[in-house]
C-alpha cells in the first residue's frame, strides 16, 4: 500500500508541476536568480576571494549569466559553501535544473518519511493518502524554491532527516540520535529561520542530556563553519562586516518587516523586536514545560518562521512535514476540517495577486500554529500531571 501510494503520488506531483511550470519563471524576466548569486559567491571563495565584496560578486555574476538586470547580494553565512561547491562543476543552465531536481527530489523525500511514519499507523489510509497528495500538489513553497534557484530545500531535508532520526515524526517519544543532531546542522545555513527552534532544542538537549543529538549537531556545525575557512581565512570577518548593514527595506513574510513598515521606523532593532519578545514569551513556556516533542516542534516552527528577522516563500517549504501530519492526525479521527482548510490555505496562495508582494504570505505560517494549537493543546494539555511528556498516541488529540 504504501509503494503504490508513493508511486502515485510521485506521479500527480509530477503532473501538477508539469501544469504549474508557469509560475515558475513568471516573476521574473530569469528564472532562478539566486542560484546566480550562489555560484558567483562560492566560485569567488574557491579562488581565495570575498564573496560579500559587492563589486567582485556582481562582476562574477555578469560573467555567469549575461541577461542579468541587476546584481544580488550574498547574505547567506559561509556555512553555505560546503553544498554550493558541486555546482561548480556545471554551467548555470544545467545547475538550475540540477537545484529544481534536488528540490522535488527533497519534497517526496519528506513525504516518504511522513508517510512511512504515520501513514501505516492510519486506519483510513486510502483517505489519509488522497488528502496529503492534494495537499503536496498545491504545496507552493517548493514551487517558489524552484522560481528563484533557492536552496531552500536543504532546510526542510535537515528537518525531516532531525524529525524521523529522533523519533518524533512517528510521534514517539524523543529518542538521542547522532543522526538527528546531524541532519540538523543543515539547517544553520538558514540560522534566523527556526531560531526559536534552535533556542528551544537546544535549553532542551542539556537539561536531558541529549548527548548523541549535540555530538552530531556540533560535528555538523564544525564541517560547514571550517570548510570555507580551507579556501579564505577571513572570510567570518568579511561576513560579519557585510551583515552589519543588512538590507532592512525586503518585505518579508515576517512580523518584523509588517512592525518595520507600520512603524515607518527603518532599523534593525524594530526589525528583530518580534524576535525578541517571542524568545523572552517562549522562555517562560519552556521553564514550565519540555518541548521535544513532536505537538511542540510542530507549533514551534511556523511561529519561528513568523517571528524571524527574514524569511521569504520558499522557506516555508519547512512547513510541509506539518501539513503532512497535521492531515493524517485529523483524517485518522474523520475529521476533515483541518484537511480541507490546509488544502484552502495552499491554493489561495495561487490566487493572491504577484503585485501584492511577499508581505501578505505571513498569514499562512499564523494559520498552520493555529491549526496545530487547535489539534493538540486547545482544551487539553500534551503534559501530565507529573510533568512526563505525552507521547501523540497518548494524546486527546490522537485518540
Amino acid at each position: 500500500m504504501l509503494y503504490n501510494a508513493l508511486a502515485l503520488g510521485f506521479l500527480l506531483l509530477t503532473c501538477s508541476l508539469i501544469l504549474l511550470y508557469p509560475f515558475i519563471n513568471s516573476s521574473s524576466s530569469l528564472g532562478g536568480v539566486d542560484l546566480v548569486q550562489y555560484m558567483s559567491a562560492i566560485r569567488l571563495l574557491v579562488e581565495g576571494n570575498n564573496p560579500y565584496d559587492h563589486p567582485q560578486l556582481f562582476k562574477m555574476q555578469a560573467e555567469i549569466v549575461d541577461e542579468l538586470a541587476q546584481g544580488i547580494a550574498m547574505w547567506n553565512p559561509p556555512l553555505i559553501a560546503v553544498f554550493l561547491l558541486p555546482f561548480l562543476a556545471f554551467d548555470f543552465k544545467f545547475s538550475l535544473g540540477l537545484l529544481r531536481l534536488f528540490t522535488l527530489g527533497t519534497v517526496l523525500f519528506c513525504f516518504y518519511l511522513v508517510s512511512s511514519s504515520r501513514l501505516n499507523k492510519a486506519k483510513n489510509q486510502g483517505g489519509v493518502f488522497i488528502w496529503s497528495a492534494l495537499f503536496l500538489m498545491t504545496f507552493y513553497p517548493p514551487i517558489s524554491a524552484m522560481q528563484f534557484g533557492q536552496i531552500s530545500f536543504l532546510l526542510l531535508l535537515g528537518l525531516s532527516g532531525f524529525l524521523w532520526s529522533s523519533g518524533l515524526m512517528a510521534g514517539d517519544d524523543y529518542k538521542d540520535s547522532y543522526l538527528a543532531g546531524l541532519s540538523l546542522s543543515a539547517t544553520l545555513i538558514k540560522p534566523h529561520i527556526l531560531f526559536l527552534l534552535y533556542f528551544f532544542l537546544a535549553a532542551d538537549f542539556f537539561k536531558r542530556l541529549h548527548f548523541r543529538t549535540i555530538l552530531g549537531l556540533l560535528t555538523g556545525a564544525v564541517l560547514l563553519t571550517g570548510f570555507p575557512l580551507l579556501f579564505n581565512p577571513e572570510i567570518y570577518q568579511q561576513y560579519f562586516a557585510t551583515v552589519r548593514t543588512p538590507p532592512i527595506y525586503f518585505k518579508t513574510p515576517t512580523l518584523g518587516s509588517w512592525l518595520q513598515d507600520l512603524t515607518q521606523m527603518h532599523n534593525p532593532v524594530i526589525r528583530s523586536l518580534p524576535s525578541f519578545i517571542a524568545l523572552v514569551v517562549f522562555t517562560f513556556v519552556f521553564f514550565r514545560k519540555p518541548l521535544t516533542s513532536l505537538p511542540c516542534v510542530m507549533l514551534v516552527l511556523p511561529l519561528s518562521l513568523v517571528f524571524s528577522p527574514y524569511g521569504w516563500l520558499f522557506d516555508q517549504i519547512l512547513l510541509l512535514p506539518v501539513g503532512l501530519i497535521l492531515i493524517a492526525n485529523s483524517v485518522k479521527q474523520k475529521n476533515y476540517l483541518i484537511p480541507f482548510v490546509l488544502l484552502m490555505g495552499n491554493v489561495s496562495i495561487f490566487l493572491i495577486p504577484g503585485e501584492l508582494g511577499q508581505q501578505i504570505f505571513l498569514y499562512w505560517p499564523i494559520l498552520l500554529s493555529a491549526l496545530v494549537y487547535y489539534s493538540y493543546f486547545f482544551k487539553h494539555d500534551n503534559f501530565s500531571s507529573s510533568g512526563r511528556l505525552l507521547t501523540l498516541a497518548d494524546s486527546p488529540a490522537e485518540r
